[in-house]
């Protein structure tokens, strides 16, 4: 697997933090339960190949992401109600479905 340094249309990754840092929390929340998700297909990935080290820290990652974004999850349900309605997408109960 190759692993980038840049993610295209940044120039700098401290770009990318703010755009996520920026994301409604029920978008937040889905985007560190996916990265979690994957994070832990790498650690069953390297797990595989023999680099138990590497899948032991990955797998830790993975579940502290994931409690991170139940963390999130749980700052959505209090902010939601403050939101105006329109700002509001009719499908975020899709969005907040747990893995």
């Amino acid at each position: 697997m190759h692993h980038n340094i840049k993610i295209k249309g940044y120039d700098y990754l401290s770009e990318v933090v703010i755009d996520i840092k920026n994301l409604r929390y029920d978008h937040l929340y889905f985007f560190l339960n996916c990265l979690s998700y994957n994070i832990e297909n790498d650690s069953e990935e390297d797990y595989k190949r023999n680099r138990k080290k590497l899948a032991k820290q990955l797998l830790k990652a993975s579940k502290n992401i994931y409690k991170a974004s139940k963390n999130i999850k749980e700052a959505w349900k209090i902010a939601k109600p403050l939101m105006n309605k329109i700002d509001i997408h009719p499908k975020v109960s899709v969005i907040m479905e747990d893995r």
